[in-house]
């Protein structure tokens, strides 16, 4: 009896919520994993896709170094930010959404997490005759070209996935919604995403139906991870937890977050490096790590008085990258003590970073000192 138990796939809830705004998109799968976490809810798989075009934006970015907002708002294309690390990216119905939400088991092995639960997103283009495969961090790749982008996070005693199938794609749709420097490099962009974007309709030459899409999901998630999948609802809590998060991510307070903790620099940096007084000097850079790092300082007599570090790394929880800012003012810029400073915030604070490493970081803060009059 105990052996036929053991071998009993283990059941999960099945939330087919078809076509969802942007909003209600990057907010469900919180009021999910809220009650997931605390054991009201069984572990979920949610289906989903956008009603309407957005551009979702990620936690530590800022939004008007990242995003064209007059085009957006011209063309009434909304701007979510969500809680997750990763880029800038312009969605629409091309894509098939997936939130894998389940209970956490501890501390959690990120490249080790995406190469599990990524195995039916590379099953369902497998499925289709695809020559599919997963790629550290987090994406799926067919050929060598990326086929879907993901993010994972722990919320709440939840551990969640989110990620898409790229039904069809269109490039020049993507690089419309970004911040370039002129029209030539927004081309030259949208040529290089032709190369390493991938979608189904690009290999196989159609769109496939949705329905067919989702059922290869499902059969990927039974077949790969061995559970069994039951249709559900959602349960009261969990919709008036999702209407307050909806409220939220509204709000100009959550969407401008990274401009309204850092209004007064953001304010004073008209180029890559100003000069407010004759002690004083606030400069940005950029450093490529893994993920990009994008420095903003202000310096004087050679300490730190205000920084902002934005970017699309990912850091758990995400909100410890605000006191690490809080930190690093008052240090002196020099390499040595700026990395005692992080390396003591990342041992004490039990902080996960993704797609840099802490010695990035400071790298990233000396390159913003050698811009001139530092």
């Amino acid at each position: 009896m105990l052996l036929l138990v053991s071998l009993m796939p283990e059941k999960w809830r099945l939330l087919d919520l078809g076509a969802l705004n942007g909003y209600a998109i990057q907010s469900v799968y919180e009021s999910v994993a809220k009650s997931v976490g605390e054991g009201k809810s069984p572990n979920t798989l949610i289906l989903c896709y956008p009603s309407d075009p957005y551009v979702c934006i990620g936690v530590h970015q800022i939004v008007f170094k990242e995003v064209d907002v007059e085009y957006c708002t011209t063309h009434g294309i909304p701007i979510v930010r969500r809680r997750q690390g990763g880029g800038a990216v312009y969605l629409d119905d091309g894509q098939q959404f997936y939130h894998l939400i389940m209970k956490s088991k501890g501390m959690m092995d990120v490249e080790g997490f995406y190469r599990k639960y990524l195995q039916p997103t590379v099953y369902v283009y497998r499925r289709y005759g695809l020559n599919a495969e997963y790629r550290p961090i987090n994406d799926v790749v067919v050929n060598g070209k990326k086929a879907s982008g993901n993010a994972a996070e722990t919320i709440g005693g939840a551990d969640i996935l989110i990620g898409n199938v790229i039904m069809d794609i269109d490039p020049r749709k993507l690089v419309s919604v970004l911040r370039v420097p002129d029209e030539k490099f927004r081309d030259k962009l949208a040529s290089s995403m032709e190369l390493w974007l991938t979608s189904l309709k690009k290999e196989l030459g159609y769109v496939p139906p949705r329905e067919e899409v989702k059922e290869y999901l499902i059969e990927g998630y039974e077949k790969t991870l061995k559970i069994e999948l039951e249709p559900g609802s959602l349960t009261e809590d969990e919709k008036e937890e999702w209407a307050k998060l909806i409220e939220e991510f509204r709000s100009d307070r959550w969407t401008y977050k990274k401009e309204f903790e850092h209004e007064r620099l953001l304010e004073i940096i008209t180029g890559k490096c100003t000069k407010v007084s004759e002690d004083v000097q606030v400069c940005e850079a950029t450093y490529k790590a893994e993920k990009l790092l994008r420095i903003i300082i202000e310096v004087s007599k050679g300490k730190i008085t205000d920084v902002v570090i934005s970017g699309d790394f990912f850091m758990e929880p995400y909100t410890a990258l605000r006191l690490l800012e809080e930190e690093l003012v008052g240090a002196k810029l020099e390499r040595d003590e700026l990395s005692k400073k992080v390396k003591s915030f990342f041992e004490k604070a039990g902080v996960r970073l993704v797609g840099a490493k802490p010695e990035d970081l400071v790298e990233a803060l000396m390159k913003a000192s050698e811009r001139p009059h530092l």
